[in-house]
């Protein structure tokens, strides 16, 4: 876990969702503030994803504009969950027992945020790849690292990597480890994991990012 990174990006996370909380409940009429908090929403995602992107700003620009519409249908629930939640906020300001009931609003938004967040974490055997791989890179000079044949792996011994794993496209127990270096090379390998038995490497291919 890259915590520094982590507790970097929740404060602007948490500015992000108050300023489309903000947008989404500006409108007295409730389809204004829907668009316009899920128009906000899904700018401030393709600009966040496309910003760290390494392809050109020409195409950068060309996906924020074909992708903006059909990202902002998908986060209208989102819209629409800040604005029950801020509606639902005010109206407990004047009923009895306002501190409890605002404190059950704060209580439901950390549940549905941490149930949410449960089910979009990696899965246990994608995380066990990720980390077999991980295994063979911390130590190149192990005696039959199936790495060290790898074009471009020994080279970058020290090199700074992020790891990520998504399940295989020709394997149904299978999972694609993705490895991407600081420097752009990119290595990726194919781990078979079957039910009961250690995960073995299926294969490697490697080559600079595009």
């Amino acid at each position: 876990m890259n915590w520094v990174a982590i507790l970097l990006r929740l404060p602007l996370i948490g500015l992000g969702l108050a300023l489309v909380g903000a947008v989404t409940c500006w409108w007295n009429e409730a389809w204004q503030g829907l668009l316009s908090g899920a128009a906000l929403a899904s700018a401030l995602t393709l600009v966040t994803a496309l910003f760290s992107s390494q392809v050109g700003t020409g195409m950068k620009f060309v996906v924020l504009v074909f992708i903006l519409v059909p990202v902002a249908v998908m986060t209208l629930p989102v819209a629409y969950l800040l604005r029950r939640l801020v509606e639902r906020h005010g109206r407990a300001q004047h009923e009895k027992w306002a501190a409890a009931r605002i404190l059950g609003l704060v209580l439901f938004t950390v549940l549905l945020g941490g149930g949410l967040g449960y089910f979009l974490k990696t899965p246990e055997r994608g995380i066990e790849s990720s980390r077999f791989i991980h295994g063979f890179l911390r130590d190149l000079s192990a005696e039959q690292n199936p790495l060290v044949d790898v074009a471009g792996v020994p080279e970058r011994s020290g090199v700074p990597y992020a790891l990520y794993a998504t399940p295989s496209q020709v394997s149904n127990e299978g999972w694609e480890v993705h490895v991407d270096y600081k420097d752009g090379y990119r290595l990726q390998c194919e781990v078979i994991l079957y039910p009961g038995s250690d995960p073995f490497l299926g294969g490697c291919r490697s080559g600079d990012a595009d």
